[in-house]
């Protein structure tokens, strides 16, 4: 035999050799190996996909608009409570578009008040008509209405990443696709009817407006110590103390 054909013969017996020490962890035979052999040799088999294990195949698609009128009807509320908060009297605010709002003023003198709680705690509204005496029309800005759609997407694909982590499923896929779509792929899922229950579970996303104007935050601690009695103990301290209509929500740092 010749040295080319002997050097070629040998090095198909390593690559073949190679791949079987690679290939074996996806086997069964795996588990009556030695248990010196995972420490030396590599010990993670290969991630099967759909094609190779089945389980479910989703894209699911986010409703970006609604987080829009949401996110507005909100504003209404909010707008609301701060034309009450500066005694101003006879003022409703009502959604009159899905994307903009209409502030309705019995006196002329309200306008200036009005102008000065939109701009100074509600700066992606912008007035859209102005010309009434008794009357504004408010829109959501370009750039708001952008940064809610992606975030209402980002929201989304984070909340089924957690939803999906709590079934167990290994290898998961969970990505955007398209403008406003999730693609979803849980390989070697035994449970799809469950897992759907899951992830079509509505979950609903709050936006909150900082009580700036409040002096209690300015006694709060920079940062508390994990542990429900440091929590406990910051909310007997100071729960009482908090104003009607405002809450107290703590941020958890990873």
């Amino acid at each position: 035999m010749k040295k080319g054909i002997r050097g070629r013969i040998f090095l198909i017996f390593v690559t073949v050799a190679v791949s079987a020490v690679f290939f074996l962890p996806s086997t069964d035979y795996f588990k009556s190996l030695p248990g010196w052999w995972p420490k030396i040799f590599p010990s993670k088999g290969i991630n099967k996909g759909l094609d190779l294990q089945g389980g479910m195949h989703l894209v699911l698609e986010v409703q970006e608009n609604r987080a829009v009128e949401i996110n507005l009807e909100q504003m209404v509320t909010g707008l609301q409570d701060a034309a009450s908060e500066k005694k101003l009297e006879g003022v409703m605010v009502r959604k009159t578009g899905d994307q903009e709002l209409t502030v309705e003023f019995p006196k002329k003198e309200e306008r200036d008040p009005l102008n000065k709680i939109v701009a100074d705690k509600f700066p992606s509204l912008r007035v859209r008509d102005g010309s009434k005496d008794t009357n504004l029309v408010l829109a959501l800005r370009d750039e708001e209405i952008k940064a809610i759609k992606e975030n209402a997407i980002v929201q989304s694909m984070e909340i089924i990443r957690n939803r999906i982590d709590s079934i167990g499923v290994a290898e998961p896929v969970i990505q955007r696709q398209g403008k406003n779509q999730i693609l979803v792929q849980l390989p070697g899922l035994k449970n799809p009817a469950a897992a759907m229950e899951m992830i079509k579970t509505t979950a609903v996303l709050e936006f909150k407006l900082l009580d700036e104007e409040s002096p209690l935050w300015r006694e709060f601690p920079q940062e508390l110590a994990p542990g429900q009695e440091v929590k406990a103990k910051f909310m007997q301290d100071f729960g009482p103390k908090v104003p009607a209509g405002d809450e107290i929500l703590f941020e958890r740092q990873t």
